[in-house]
């Protein structure tokens, strides 16, 4: 149909991280991209959070965390109450963290990690709640999403390009709003222009499917996302193993530090990785520590640096 992304395999999304300016050499495991040297978060994906079974729709323990505080929120809301709705907020995005964990950064597993992503979602939500503007602009959003119109062509069903694009600016004008707040600092350390950039490819990525091939190009272009999917570089990788969890992890050469995307630590490489003194495994050391236990046979390692 067109030269947009695609997603065969042995392809990937060109993305270059905005730290360290390396590009992205082999396939992330989650739909948050991290890069491969620094473990900076650069992207995210959505056919990646769209097929894994673990970003389903929150569940019945979600929805009843939700409906037990609804009726709290909008009094709160009313009477202006910012610390109680803040308090509010966390609860939800608590219970979404368990509900959906392929629906958030992999660092979740990382107890202070995710005590922070839940902090930054809550505060994010109630600074929309209680700025006007902010408000009314999610709520010209979501009536533009309602007046999106469809038809059927010969290669499918396809969005009608006057109603998305009316869309696309009730999305960008919500995105762009957040200029005009106190810059919330993100958990990861990413920039707001990576947040909205980040914001329009997971927009991007949703609807190609749904465009004609001149409203793909056209939002490509628009958006600043028009790299395709490339062949994955040829890069040495480096097996070692997690020192949090013992899990496998393939490490480029050169990485400084990465992340780990089965429990969600970050493991730095200065140095490479560390043998285990008892068993002979290769260890990657979890940052900011200096004495762990091996993943395999338990014994205290420590990591001497100078």
């Amino acid at each position: 149909m067109t030269n947009a992304p695609g997603f065969a395999e042995g392809f990937l999304k060109r993305v270059v991280c905005h730290a360290c300016g390396a590009t992205k050499a082999k396939r992330s495991a989650t739909a948050f991209v991290y890069c491969d040297y620094c473990a900076s978060l650069t992207d995210w994906d959505f056919q990646i959070a769209i097929s894994d079974p673990r970003s389903k729709l929150p569940g019945p323990m979600y929805e009843a965390a939700v409906a037990r505080v609804s009726g709290a929120l909008a009094t709160a809301l009313a009477s202006g109450d910012r610390a109680r709705y803040l308090e509010l907020q966390r609860e939800i995005f608590a219970a979404y963290v368990e509900a959906c964990p392929a629906s958030v950064p992999p660092r979740c597993g990382d107890p202070t990690y995710r005590a922070a992503f839940i902090e930054y979602s809550a505060e994010g939500a109630t600074r929309t709640a209680f700025n006007p503007q902010a408000r009314a602009n999610v709520e010209a959003m979501n009536a533009a999403v309602k007046k999106l119109k469809w038809e059927q062509t010969i290669t499918g069903t396809k969005v009608e390009s006057k109603s998305f694009w009316f869309m696309f600016e009730a999305v960008k004008t919500v995105t762009d709003g957040a200029k005009d707040e106190p810059e919330l600092k993100h958990p990861d350390g990413a920039p707001l222009e990576l947040l909205r950039k980040m914001s329009m490819s997971i927009l991007a990525q949703g609807w190609i499917p749904y465009l004609t091939e001149h409203d793909t190009n056209l939002l490509l272009s628009t958006t600043g996302l028009a790299s395709e999917y490339i062949q994955a570089p040829q890069v040495t990788l480096h097996a070692t193993k997690c020192g949090q969890c013992g899990g496998a992890l393939s490490i480029p050469e050169g990485a400084k530090r990465c992340l780990c995307e089965s429990c969600g630590y970050v493991m730095t490489q200065a140095g490479g990785p560390i043998k285990c003194t008892t068993c002979g495994a290769a260890i990657s050391v979890p940052e900011g520590t200096s004495t762990f236990a091996c993943s395999f046979c338990k014994t205290e390692l420590r990591a001497m640096r100078w």
